[in-house]
């Protein structure tokens, strides 16, 4: 019965935002609350479509505000959502919550995933997976990869996987809705994870070091994205 598939969608930037309009258009009955980060585009959006929308901010309001819902939940999805639940969360609430991750996992978990999968040379793409207590490591419900090749920077990377990332939910949202996929394990270990604090250090050119053209080429160009630093280097101060 569909008028009883009812979801929690945390959406933030774009692709939160296109996938919630999608999701208006297509399901709107499905939609019991939206959470936002703060008061922004989103937000305003779904006022103007008389859906639920809370701001976050902490979890324990988060639960009572998920707890006085009048409907039962069934997924909790994070669209390109920027905080990490925690274990407390995922275990008290009795919601699967899934998560679309920009990355072709088990590559690309953690941070910067549009960076790495150049200087890396890893494969690249999309994905959609159960949430654990463990970041970007449940089980995969829906992948695509995206090429990618030497036009390609940081920058470019970011704005395809935005694209993809919103697709692939389209794509796949009523399947999700009955429950019609085998997820898939990953194995422990596999693939790369990276931390934010890893970008800088390794954006640091030592003048000393020797790289091989295409390993520079490749730092080059993956921390080449519009209004943000690139790879820097220091020389007698």
């Amino acid at each position: 019965n569909y008028y009883l598939f009812m979801n929690i969608f945390f959406c933030h930037n774009k692709v939160g935002y296109d996938c919630l309009s999608w999701l208006v258009d297509s399901y709107i009955t499905d939609i019991a609350l939206v959470v936002v980060e703060e008061k922004n585009e989103i937000y305003d959006f779904c006022l103007a479509n008389n859906l639920t929308v809370s701001v976050f901010q902490d979890e324990s309001l988060l639960i009572d505000t998920i707890r006085n819902l009048p409907n039962s939940i069934v997924f909790g999805f994070l669209i390109w959502w920027p905080k990490i639940l925690s274990a407390h969360l995922l275990n008290i609430l009795n919601i699967d919550f899934i998560n679309l991750h920009p990355s072709f996992l088990p590559f690309g978990k953690g941070k910067h995933y549009n960076f790495w999968a150049i200087v890396d040379k890893e494969p690249f793409g999309v994905s959609i997976h159960k949430v654990t207590q463990n970041v970007d490591e449940g089980d995969i419900l829906f992948q695509k990869t995206i090429s990618f090749n030497w036009t390609d920077t940081g920058e470019s990377l970011y704005y395809k996987a935005q694209a993809e990332i919103t697709t692939l939910f389209r794509d796949n949202y009523l399947k999700i809705k009955e429950k019609d996929f085998v997820p898939i394990p990953q194995i422990k270990d596999s693939g790369s994870f990276h931390l934010s604090k890893e970008l800088d250090a390794v954006c640091f050119l030592k003048l000393d070091d020797y790289y091989t053209v295409q390993e520079l080429l490749n730092l080059l160009r993956a921390r080449t994205f519009s209004g943000y630093p690139g790879c820097r280097f220091e020389d007698n101060g």
